[in-house]
Order: C-alpha cells, then sequence, then structure tokens
C-alpha cells in the first residue's frame, strides 16, 4: 500500500475526529454545564451532532478498510491500520483537552473508563469489519481466478462473476464490498443500543422513575441518536469506498488481484 494512498484516508477521518473533539465537544460540554442551556433544544441538536459525528468516524474508517483490503489484501494495509489508530487516540486526547479547557484545568485523576470502553468497542468494530472484508473478498477473487484459469484452459472468454465496483444498489447480499460495510455498521447499532440500555437501567438504579409514557421519547431518541447516525454512516461507508477508488491512481498494484497475497 502506497502512502499516497494513505492522504485521503487521512484527511476525512482525522478531519471528522478534529469537528467532534475540538468543536462539538467544548460545545456539549459549556452546553451541559448552564442550567439554562442544558435545558434547550440547543443541547439536543449538539448531542445529536455529537453521535453523528462519533460514528462518522468509524463508518469512515470502515470504508477506506474494505477499499485497501478490495485492492492490496489484509496484510498489506498496516500503514492504513496505524493511521486508524492514531486518530483514535487522537480522538480521545483531543476531547480531554477539550473538556479541560472548557472546565478551567487538566484533571488527569479523572474517571476515563467510558472512554475505554468506548475504544474497545470501535476496535471491536473494526476488526469485525477487516475480518469480514478480507473473507467476502477473498472468496469472489479466489472464485473469479479460478473461472478465468477454467475459461483460458478450455480457449473460452472469461465473463467475471459477481458485483464490486461501482455500486448498483444501494444495499447487497452479495457485493463483498457492500456486505462488510453493512455489517460493520450493524455492530455499531447494537452496540450502541446496548450502551444506551445499560444507560438507562443506571438512571433508573439510582432513582429515576421508568414509566410507559417514557417509551415513545425513549424510541425517539433512538431514532435520532442510534439509527440515523448508522444509517448516515453507511452511506459514508460507501461514499469513501467510491471515492477511494475514484482517487486511486492507476499502476499495476491497482487491480484488485493484489489482494491475493
Amino acid at each position: 500500500m502506497k502512502r499516497t494512498d494513505l492522504r485521503l484516508p487521512a484527511l476525512v477521518i482525522f478531519g471528522i475526529y478534529a469537528v467532534y473533539s475540538c468543536a462539538l465537544i467544548p460545545l456539549y460540554q459549556y452546553l451541559s454545564a448552564d442550567l439554562v442551556l442544558s435545558d434547550t433544544l440547543w443541547w439536543d441538536i449538539v448531542d445529536f451532532f455529537l453521535n453523528l459525528f462519533e460514528v462518522l468516524g468509524v463508518a469512515a474508517s470502515f470504508g477506506f478498510l474494505i477499499h485497501s483490503i478490495y485492492h492490496y489484501g489484509a496484510k498489506k494495509c498496516r500503514g492504513l491500520y496505524i493511521l486508524i489508530g492514531g486518530a483514535l487516540i487522537f480522538k480521545y486526547v483531543a476531547s480531554i483537552i477539550a473538556i479541560s479547557i472548557v472546565g478551567g484545568s487538566l484533571d488527569l485523576t479523572a474517571d476515563f473508563s467510558s472512554y475505554v470502553v468506548s475504544l474497545l468497542m470501535e476496535v471491536t468494530e473494526l476488526t469485525l469489519v477487516i475480518l469480514l472484508a478480507h473473507k467476502w473478498i477473498s472468496a469472489h477473487i479466489a472464485q473469479n481466478r479460478a473461472l478465468k484459469n477454467a475459461a483460458e484452459t478450455l480457449g473460452q472468454e472469461f465473463i467475471p462473476r459477481g458485483e464490486t465496483l461501482p455500486f448498483r444498489k444501494l444495499f447487497s447480499r452479495t457485493n463483498p464490498l457492500q456486505r462488510p460495510a453493512f455489517w460493520g455498521m450493524i455492530a455499531v447499532t447494537v452496540l450502541r443500543l446496548i450502551s444506551f440500555v445499560i444507560g438507562e437501567i443506571a438512571y433508573t438504579l439510582v432513582g429515576y422513575g421508568f414509566s410507559a409514557a417514557d417509551i415513545p421519547v425513549i424510541l425517539l431518541y433512538w431514532l435520532l441518536l442510534i439509527f440515523i447516525p448508522s444509517f448516515l454512516g453507511y452511506l459514508l461507508a460507501l461514499g469513501c469506498i467510491l471515492l477511494a477508488e475514484k482517487k486511486k491512481a492507476p499502476g499495476p498494484d491497482a487491480a484488485p488481484e493484489a489482494c491475493q497475497s
């Protein structure tokens, strides 16, 4: 994998996390600390974009990982793995610094366990996408390689099987590039739902009551903070794949067969 192939992922992923950590996090902390503003629609708007950009960062990573594995194979994408790991570290370090600036001091004794849990969740999601992309893309290329060899042996024209790029529809059960993006976002959705439910249980245990009247509100929060960001994240993942393919410089390693290493 060439260093030039890392420029676009670096620009997109670090750009998303810069907005998240350096703009949305301090704004969220400022609104939360104000008793008046924290009870206004502005707090909900910032909360929505905070969740959205956090999901978009992971989704963009999905897209660039899938595209790189398609062209180079999982073993040759170490540079991209390091870049994404660095982006995640930047996200949390910048968030801690931003919160400290808003609070007026850097408190290294604070409880950072939520950051650790969030980081482990993101690493799990990224690892899942890498494994699925490698599995399905390798199977797709191996199948077409076998068909090509058979066609050459029989003196017949080789016609590739299956769909890859460009995408013909929004969702596909067979496209080896869309499938890992879809299931990666399903994993994001499920883990965020679990986290939300655990948070609601914790609020209940500390004395906040829960009734049937709260269900519509909770469903609305699920829609705004989980399902909509996940759907937009899936669109971004596909968009990053297409954008990376468009920006990729032609060369002998540009063929997807290169992922068979």
